[in-house]
């Protein structure tokens, strides 16, 4: 869970913060309930019941906010995203060397059938394309952490040399480099936490077949 969710957190510990008068502001405290909601849609397919259920509580949240007239920083839309990161992910699926990354894998025609036990939280770019257009992702981080894993997964399935792990390599250095331009300043820390600070190379070929191809 850990190397997919960088920021963990659960209701109990916003309910501590809270009674504790940590939060310094209610957009503060809304990010952090917002996450915790987030953080389950990172984790969990999307046809899950966690999934379904973090999604209708943040929805509710919403609602309740509303509700009581709070100014809570909203989810962005698509249309409020910076133009870049959108610009970045379509730089990265129109690689060549993304094809193995664009959909994903169906242990069964790929060939691959020890995929569901080996790669609990699959993603692909194709995914994140489809969860941008819906408006589900709160935050550029949130949009960061699914692309990470579309190829922390494919590194994590081939051996090194395979093509499939040079070029999730590759095409995850180049989203690295470009993401943490387009990062902008977060907000003011909760007392007593650290505060942490965040070209397309030419590509070969990689094989068209899914990014957990089998060597």
């Amino acid at each position: 869970y850990t190397t997919t969710v960088s920021k963990p957190i659960h209701l109990g510990l916003v309910h501590k913060r809270l009674w504790e008068g940590a939060y310094p502001s209610i957009p503060r405290f809304s990010e952090d309930l917002r996450l915790v909601f987030s953080n389950a849609m990172s984790f969990f397919p999307t046809e899950s019941k966690h999934y379904k259920a973090a999604r209708n509580l943040r929805k509710l949240f919403g609602d309740i906010s509303a509700e009581l007239g709070l100014k809570t920083r909203q989810a962005p839309t698509v249309g409020d995203w910076p133009y870049e990161y959108r610009l970045l992910l379509k730089r990265l699926s129109k690689s060549p060397q993304s094809q193995p990354f664009l959909r994903p894998v169906d242990p069964q025609a790929d060939h691959c059938p020890d995929y569901p036990q080996r790669i609990p939280s699959p993603m692909d770019l194709g995914t994140v394309q489809a969860r941008l257009d819906q408006s589900l992702y709160l935050s550029p981080e949130e949009f960061g952490e699914d692309v990470r894993r579309t190829f922390d997964n494919a590194m994590s399935y081939n051996p090194p040399k395979h093509p499939v792990h040079i070029a999730a390599k590759k095409l995850l250095r180049v989203f690295k480099e470009k993401f943490a331009k387009l990062q902008q300043p977060l907000d003011p820390p909760i007392s007593g936490e650290n505060s942490t600070a965040g070209g397309m190379e030419a590509p070969t070929r990689a094989s068209s077949r899914s990014a957990w191809v089998c060597p």
